[in-house]
Parts: C-alpha cells; structure tokens; sequence
C-alpha cells in the first residue's frame, strides 16, 4: 500500500511539474508576441509620394547655372493603411559617395539602386528644410523641389536625377525617385494615380520659358492633339475644374482630344481614366510647327509620340 502512495504521489508531483513547465512556456510565448506587437505598433509608419514619371525643364540663371522645378505630393497613407505616427521628412539629391557606389542604404541595410551619374545637381525645397505629417490620420503636403544643375547643358539635352526622400522620424529610412531633367521646349510626365477607384494616369506637361530656339514661332503657344485608342476616357469635367480661365483650352471630338493655347513656363495635368486595353497617343506643335523633340515619351515613329500604351 505504502509503494502504492508513493507511486501515486511521484506520478502527482511529475504531472505538476510539466504542468507548470507548459504554463511558463505558454506565458512566456505570449508576452513575447504581445511585445513584439507593441513593437511593431510603435515602428510602423507610411510615406508614400506622387513623383514617379516627373520631369523638370531647365532654364539658365543668368549665373551660369540651370534652374528646373518639380511639383511633389508626399502622403502618410496609401489605400491599405494609414501611418499610425508622426513622420518628419525631407527631400535631398545623392551625395557624392552614393552616386560612385550607384546605391544608397534605404535605412534596413538593403540598397536601392540610383540612376543619376554625376555630382552636378542640388536638390532643395523651397520652403522649407523638412516636413511633418502627423499620424492617425490622413494627411498630406504639396511640395515644389527646386532642382539646380551646376554643369553645361548645349544641344538635345536629357539628364536624369535621383531625389531622395529621407525620414528623421521616428528614425531613418530612405525612398528614391527619379526625375529626369532636359532643356527640351516641351517635357512630358506620366504618373498613376486611384481616383475614385479608377486606374487613372495623370499625364503632366510643361513649358519651357525660353522659346527662342524654335524657328518660326511667334505667338509661342503649344498645341497637343491626342489620339485615344481602346478603354481610355478623358476627365473634360476635371480639366474645366482645374483650368476655368487659364486660356488653355480642351476640345474632345471623338477619339481626338485638342489641347490649345499652352503657354511658355506653363504645366498643366491632364487625367485619363483606363478600364482595359488602351493606347495614347500624341503629337505636338508649336505655333502650328512640327516640334518632334519632346521630353519623356520616348522615341517619336512619324511624328506621332506613345504616351500610354496598356
């Protein structure tokens, strides 16, 4: 009987202690995880931009140096998520050492290759050293960069710069764009966007300032005249919003869509909304002269630039 209790009670005191072997494993598992949740809670941010596809037109200075400017729209959220904490930023052309390894560190050890080439550029907002969005909600900031390029630009000239956007807050990540840079008449810049849940494209084009170069112009006003292919609508509402009194107008015949009257130093956004297969195509002309050396849209086939091709 004795042998019997005390089998009992070592069978007891056994199941005890991997009783409590299990309870401590499961404890300890659980505010592990709880931790690394309060963690991540903690690091999680969004920064996001509207900059991808963005050209600058140079002009001289009158010092020996060209000025281009570029529009950019940084945003703490996405369609998924919404940053959960305040997030300081600001933009910055690669320093000289990034641009000879061709990468810059995105903050996680990870390299995030760079296209630009040289040193001759400086990248500064105009107003403004560096921003804030403030978390747990949806906010964002428009921005104008101010590219200067410090080296010669003669001829067809087209260059390319990386921008990088870079956090002081809550710690240090990096994002890299790229713009391109020429001292082409007109330059054209495409970019995606959700509006409304539409696949849309914003299809942005400037002006130079300085039309003297193109034989025979006068009144120095560029026309476009796209051709739409396929599923692809034009926003005539959105660009009547935008440009009420600007004498730039919109005339959408069909499948031909005419912009007239664009300025020199001018930049208008054009939205094109898409829902299958679909081509853009354009062509453009300065004071009803050919202009067939437009900035990022590729090579021209008959004088006729491919603007988006899906």
């Amino acid at each position: 009987m004795r042998k019997s209790k005390n089998l009992i009670f070592a069978i007891c005191l056994i199941a005890c202690i991997v009783l409590l072997a299990c309870m401590g494993t499961s404890l300890s598992k659980f505010l592990f995880r709880d931790d690394d949740n309060i963690t991540g809670g903690y690091t999680a941010f969004v920064l996001a931009h509207n900059a991808d596809g963005q050209s600058a037109v140079l002009q001289s200075d009158g010092s020996g140096s060209y000025v281009g400017y570029v529009d950019v729209q940084v945003f703490n959220y996405t369609a998924e998520q919404t940053s959960a904490r305040d997030v300081e930023f600001t933009l910055r052309a690669p320093e000289a050492d990034e641009i000879q390894n061709g990468s810059v560190d995105d903050g996680w050890g990870n390299k995030i290759d760079l296209e630009q080439e040289n040193t001759d550029y400086l990248a500064e907002l105009v107003s403004g050293a560096s921003y804030k969005l403030t978390g747990g909600a949806k906010n964002s900031v428009s921005l104008v960069l101010k590219i200067t390029h410090s080296g010669a630009v003669s001829g067809d000239f087209n260059d390319k710069v990386s921008i990088i956007i870079e956090t002081s807050s809550p710690y240090i990540v990096r994002q890299v764009f790229t713009v391109s840079v020429t001292n082409s008449l007109v330059s054209f810049g495409i970019s995606s966007e959700d509006y409304f849940n539409f696949d849309g494209r914003k299809v942005t084009v400037k002006t130079s300032a300085d039309f003297s170069s193109q034989s025979g112009a006068n009144g120095y006003t560029t026309q476009l005249e796209f051709t739409l292919s396929g599923n692809i609508m034009f926003d005539s509402a959105r660009f009547a919003s935008d440009y009420p009194a600007s004498g730039v107008k919109a005339e959408l015949n069909g499948t031909t869509l005419k912009i007239s009257g664009i300025a020199p130093a001018a930049e208008i956004d054009l939205h094109f909304y898409l829902t299958g297969a679909a081509t853009l195509t354009v062509t453009v002309t300065i004071d009803d002269t050919p202009y067939e050396k437009v900035s990022g849209l590729g090579a021209i086939n008959g004088g006729v630039y491919t603007v988006i091709t899906q």
